[in-house]
């Protein structure tokens, strides 16, 4: 069984000696089947998926975000575009392969959901089966945004990776982007069907525990992929696949929730929360949609971001592309919160969005990869009338200690601006860049200017290892 042969759910499925004793007890215990679910939420955050090379290290690379210019970095290469060299083949490779093999334990839950001998109720079987189609349609998504072609220059000839919903290891045909949405798009709207009693609707976040494992299962449900996370996530695919209206209306959708409207459910994070000295919360909590519990966080931050780390091996801005970055305001909550002096003979701000709290708060660990800002943008630019985009590109501006835009014309501009600003280590603006195929973008290796960044820069050649098996 491919459930058995990869990483996701080893913490679980390691204290069963052979396979068909582990598929036995996975199949007889709602318990186990929840625990494997768990399992892949698990592996999605290591550190060589989303827990630091999809959103910290190597899509933030190749997004310009950092210094890379020493030339013992050991990410200079992604910094360049440089496909060819060994170690960027070697991450493009285990990206790839690492992602498809989630997506094979997916599958492989879901077969186990159907196949299950033990009596799930339908409400919780409804969850579980939600949550896998959309986090299969997320993995696949994201591999598109990495190895698919520049949205606007797709070509249906062009066959760009297989889409796999079989429970399989055969080699399956690479279909064109077009075709690979379709399918991204069918899984979404079937985990929507899946959510529509999703207890995130009427009860919100809700964190108490009791003594019943099976109820605690579905608390929390920020951390796990929620109907509204399904929501946003159509919103993402409508605005990469062009469709601005459908966009529009998948975005609303989750705004225009009731415990949303309400400021009960991702809403906006006090101020006080953002600028207290004590403990701030750098990942604004309370309006992620989505995000994963990362156990290695701490342990990666100190790789990465630390101060105390050599500048010829750390993660950080040029301080002068850092100030460009936010317009030289020092009132952006973001600049105030995220970045602060390392001291010492470092001239420069080093990145403190995912470093360690000083004591227990319920951001700990918390990965975001989905926040409610991000359906604002899309609203912004997909309303046909600007004046009404500007609107709702304000609202996050507002929140982020920023003054109002008057002029609609710096709508796009400022749309821009703001993916810069609001996802710094959470992998998006690369894919803002490809999204609208910016042909220039400021190059972090230098304190000022541009790089020229071309379609093929865009697009991460898909391992040799996958092209030769065809």
């Amino acid at each position: 069984m491919c459930m058995l042969k990869f990483t996701a759910c080893d913490s679980f499925l390691d204290v069963y000696p052979t396979d068909r004793l582990i598929e036995e007890q996975v199949l007889n215990s709602e318990l186990a089947i929840n625990s494997m679910l768990n399992g892949i939420y698990m592996s999605m955050a290591s550190s060589s998926l989303y827990g630091a090379t999809l959103t910290w290290t190597v899509v933030e690379a190749l997004a310009q975000r950092w210094n890379l210019s020493n030339p013992s970095h050991p990410f200079r290469n992604f910094g360049t575009y440089s496909y060819e060299e060994r170690e960027v083949q070697a991450a493009f490779e285990r990206i790839w392969t690492q992602m498809f093999a989630q997506i094979l334990t997916v599958n492989e839950f879901i077969g186990i959901v159907h196949r299950a001998n033990v009596p799930i109720p339908e409400e919780r079987r409804n969850i579980l089966l939600g949550e896998a189609h959309a986090l299969r349609a997320f993995l696949h998504f994201d591999l598109l945004r990495l190895f698919g072609p520049i949205p606007s220059l797709a070509d249906p000839n062009d066959l760009v990776m297989p889409y796999n919903n079989r429970r399989t290891e055969e080699v399956l045909p690479l279909l064109p982007a077009n075709q690979i949405l379709d399918s991204i798009l069918a899984d979404l709207y079937k985990a929507e069907e899946f959510l529509r009693n999703d207890p995130i609707i009427t009860d919100g976040i809700v964190r108490a525990t009791t003594a019943d494992p099976l109820h605690n299962f579905f608390l929390n449900r920020n951390y796990r992929m929620n109907f509204y996370a399904v929501k946003a996530l159509q919103a993402r695919v409508w605005l990469w696949a062009g469709n601005k209206p459908r966009a529009l209306e998948a975005a609303r959708a989750v705004i225009e929730a009731p415990l949303v409207a309400a400021g009960r459910l991702f809403y906006w994070l006090p101020q006080e929360r953002i600028l207290t000295p004590f403990n701030p919360d750098r990942v604004f909590s309370t309006e992620v949609i989505f995000g994963l519990d990362n156990r290695n966080m701490y342990v990666d931050y100190n790789r990465f971001f630390s101060p105390t780390l050599l500048r010829s091996v750390e993660f950080a801005p040029f301080d002068e592309r850092l100030r460009a970055t936010f317009n030289n305001d020092g009132n952006d909550f973001r600049f105030h919160t995220t970045w602060l002096e390392a001291g010492g003979d470092k001239d420069y701000r080093t990145f403190f969005k995912f470093a360690p709290p000083s004591t227990h708060t319920t951001f700990r660990y918390f990965q975001p990869l989905i926040r409610i800002s991000e359906l604002y943008y899309i609203i912004a630019e997909s309303e046909p009338d600007p004046a009404v985009g500007l609107m709702y590109l304000n609202s996050v501006r507002r929140h982020r200690g920023l003054m109002d835009l008057t002029d609609p014309a710096l709508l796009r501009s400022a749309i821009r601006e703001e993916y810069a600003r609001e996802f710094w280590g959470e992998g998006q603006l690369f894919f803002y860049f490809k999204r609208n195929n910016v042909l220039f973008i400021p190059d972090g290796n230098t304190m000022s200017g541009y790089r020229e960044i071309n379609p093929e820069s865009y697009r991460l050649p898909i391992p040799l290892s996958e092209l030769r098996t065809r």
